[in-house]
């Protein structure tokens, strides 16, 4: 969460959680890792286990489920845009309900399985078995017709979920469901309005009102707003790396200005800072000194598709308003693992296309906890990447 500029995970002193759909959303995307790295390997096996790898424990077991959960929840709810992800990935989405369809069907089938285990007996106390054959039916009828739904349902729940712990936040205790949801609907009227004001005779120039302004924010929208500019931080990054240096000194005219910052920002979402990750769609990864990113109108040339990069440092120059030193990752193997490529350093200009990521170590023995909770890795350059597909950042982040 930390590395992700989320918001604090700290509940508030009351009664009821500060945590938003986003945050919480951020923390299921990252728990299946999480859990692999914070449990010991020789916990997640049986004494069997140790020696074929074939079997798990119960709590093994009990974090497949949760990845297999996690992936199911990612192909569900990813909707792929054009100038995020490229025209292939837009064509891929009828793809979704078949690979929804055998990800739920080997959740199911893992689930039955550890049900079926003497070890994993707890679990029956807590679950309707006969229901799982039930289940199945329900998936199998309802995924043709999730494309039109998912959309609409992930809105509702969560225009839902922040009205309603606002208004149990700042109620008196009476009729606070009422007040969420009269609250609800007036925000779906305002974004329809602004969606296409003319259909409700309201003239266009009206919703530049610095009231009507305020509303809009405030509500949940159904449209896709144009994304903002990225922005510098204004505090300085004193520590600039000298291979970053080397690249501008390459790639901007002679006698540039530049001034090297700390972060950088895409309107109130997006927050990048020097040693984060960040995902990019480009043309090709042949680029030799600058990042080859993908212009407004060539998302549907063929060969497109989204990179990882980690960010070695950022700057702002009239030359290149806002832009960053970085290297890219590279794929290691085909579990999905990723290395930072060290013997690389491009220049990698900020726009629509750039979005911020999250790139996990993952850690060995190597790796320590100091006693403020922080993680100090190891030497092992090996990372897991969270992208829109892995679902982070959250949709509504």
């Amino acid at each position: 969460m930390s590395s992700g500029s989320m918001h604090g995970t700290d509940p508030p002193k009351t009664l009821v959680n500060g945590l938003g759909v986003s945050e919480w959303a951020a923390v299921l995307t990252v728990a299946p890792h999480a859990c692999r790295r914070g449990i010991a390997g020789q916990l997640l096996r049986t004494a069997s286990g140790d020696e074929d790898g074939a079997c798990s424990s119960p709590l093994g077991e009990a974090v497949r489920l949760l990845q297999l959960l996690h992936e199911i929840v990612c192909v569900a709810f990813f909707y792929p845009r054009l100038e995020l992800d490229g025209e292939a990935a837009c064509l891929r989405r009828d793809e979704d309900t078949a690979a929804v369809t055998r990800g739920v069907s080997e959740f199911l089938a893992a689930f039955r399985a550890m049900c079926l285990r003497p070890d994993c007996a707890v679990i029956l106390e807590v679950v309707d078995v006969p229901n799982i054959h039930r289940m199945s039916e329900v998936v199998q009828h309802t995924l043709p017709v999730m494309g039109h739904v998912r959309d609409t349902m992930e809105m509702l729940f969560e225009g839902t979920h922040k009205e309603a712990k606002h208004a149990i936040r700042t109620g008196n205790g009476r009729d606070d469901s009422l007040r969420a949801m009269t609250v609800m609907v007036d925000h779906e009227i305002i974004s329809r309005i602004a969606l296409d004001p003319t259909v409700f005779g309201v003239p266009r120039a009206w919703l530049e009102h610095r009231s009507l302004r305020h509303l809009f924010r405030q509500a949940l929208p159904l449209w896709t707003m144009p994304s903002p500019p990225w922005t510098v931080d204004p505090r300085l990054d004193e520590r600039v790396p000298t291979e970053a240096s080397d690249v501008l000194s390459a790639c901007l005219p002679p006698g540039s200005s530049v001034s090297w910052r700390l972060r950088c920002r895409r309107g109130t979402a997006d927050k990048v800072a020097v040693g984060d990750a960040v995902a990019v769609l480009v043309v090709s990864d042949a680029g030799m000194d600058v990042v080859d990113v993908v212009r407004s109108g060539d998302e549907r040339m063929p060969g497109v598709h989204v990179s990882f990069f980690r960010v070695v440092g950022l700057f702002t120059s009239p030359a290149c308003c806002v832009g960053a030193v970085v290297r890219p990752f590279q794929a290691v193997d085909g579990a999905g693992f990723h290395a930072v490529d060290a013997t690389r350093a491009l220049l990698l200009r900020f726009g629509p296309s750039v979005r911020r990521a999250l790139a996990l170590h993952n850690c060995t023995d190597d790796c320590q906890a100091t006693a403020t909770g922080r993680v100090v890795h190891g030497d092992m350059n090996v990372w897991t990447l969270y992208g829109r597909r892995q679902g982070y950042p959250p949709r509504s982040g």
